[in-house]
């Protein structure tokens, strides 16, 4: 058995390894989202359209076209604006500045909402802290899709500091509060609805009142940001884009190409192409995992990941919210509380991110959804798992 020292050694060089090819993602992406060519293009133009008072036509795509033609720079196309009118109010803030300089400016945002997500976190990570006290910051830090999400300029890492908000409330005994928190999410409502669901299904009802407190205040901010014609326009969005995908050329690029998605819709896709039957299976296997994860026992880790599985919309940089149940698995690990061999070589996996470039770089991402399987089983044998939340 290997002592404590040379253990830690090898942490930190491995570490210090992959913090080396984060940065390296960085520095080679950032020059694409200066140029227009990242998600935040679609948060900057949605922003301005609220900063100018057109809130009511946030959803109109002729509108979006021109406004991110104006302020960030000519495409063929716009990068549509997708999200509840409530996502766009941040980023009304930054729009009194030049593109190029909110792009630095939220990114930087990100960053400090990352460390946020670590500091809530640290008080169930004392096993990583044990090894390094760096390591919990470096394993948020060097996950791959949070480079992705800072070089779309996305607000994944926003998302991220709510479901480590509401795990730290939950742990605190305080549910309503937690499922509250939760409600902040919506603007992935995809991923966050299916998590509310289990929490319904568990019975857990200070939680799921918190969260239909929380998710009241959310309809109230876009009434306020888009009014009743704006709201009705962004369900048409939502409708038309599951059925169809015809939303914009950018968008409709991504919807055909669902097998890019790390989620059952991309691994289903995939094999299935364009074939009807693709859907009803996608169905069939999401009510599985539902139903599955539903039997394991309250968890918010498990229902995270239960969450991004069956979303109907994922990208890589979504699966920054992994970060919770893989954080609490790499935990376990230290503490040797996790000795399922599926657990151990799944989180290893997803923290190699070289690996996990190479998987994106050949547009396999729906082999990602295999990867995240293993985190939905309950570790029986292994007490204090680090996953079960106290519900």
């Amino acid at each position: 058995m290997m002592d404590g020292g040379r253990v830690r050694f090898r942490v930190i060089a491995c570490m210090m390894f992959l913090l080396v090819c984060q940065l390296g993602y960085l520095a080679a992406g950032v020059k694409t989202g200066l140029a227009g060519f990242a998600d935040f293009r679609a948060f900057y133009g949605a922003g301005a359209i609220v900063r100018m008072g057109a809130g009511a036509r946030l959803y109109e795509y002729e509108l979006q076209h021109q406004v991110q033609n104006e302020r960030v720079g000519e495409r063929t196309a716009a990068l549509p604006f997708v999200y509840p009118g409530y996502a766009a109010l941040p980023f009304a803030a930054v729009t009194g500045l030049g593109y190029r300089t909110a792009y630095w400016v939220f990114l930087g945002v990100n960053v400090v909402l990352l460390g946020v997500a670590v500091w809530l976190m640290l008080p169930w990570l004392q096993g990583l802290t044990a090894v390094w006290r760096g390591l919990p910051w470096m394993v948020f830090g060097c996950f791959y899709p949070v480079a992705v999400a800072l070089l779309q300029g996305q607000v994944s890492v926003a998302l991220l500091v709510i479901v480590c908000g509401c795990f730290a409330a939950m742990e605190r005994g305080r549910m309503f509060l937690a499922g509250a928190v939760l409600a902040l999410g919506l603007v992935k409502f995809h991923v966050v609805l299916p998590v509310a669901l289990l929490f319904c299904w568990w019975r857990r009802w200070r939680f799921v009142g918190g969260f239909a407190a929380g998710a009241a205040g959310v309809g109230l901010a876009c009434l306020w940001v888009t009014g009743w014609a704006g709201m009705v326009s962004y369900a048409r969005l939502v409708v038309t884009a599951a059925g169809t995908g015809s939303v914009g050329a950018a968008l409709d690029d991504s919807m055909r190409n669902s097998g890019r998605m790390p989620n059952l819709h991309g691994l289903v896709f995939a094999m299935a192409g364009d074939a009807r039957w693709g859907t009803v299976v996608v169905g069939v296997l999401s009510v599985g995992v539902l139903v599955w994860t539903a039997r394991q026992g309250a968890s918010l880790g498990r229902a995270v990941v239960a969450g991004l599985l069956v979303s109907y919309h994922l990208h890589l940089h979504d699966v920054s919210l992994l970060l919770l149940p893989l954080g609490l698995a790499l935990n376990g690990m230290s503490l040797e509380r996790v000795r399922s061999l599926w657990v151990r070589g799944a989180t290893v996996f997803w923290m190699v991110s070289p690996v996990l470039v190479w998987v994106a770089g050949m547009g396999w991402n729906f082999v990602l959804a295999v990867t995240m399987i293993p985190f939905l089983v309950r570790w029986e044998r292994d007490k204090g798992d680090g996953l079960e939340a106290k519900t």
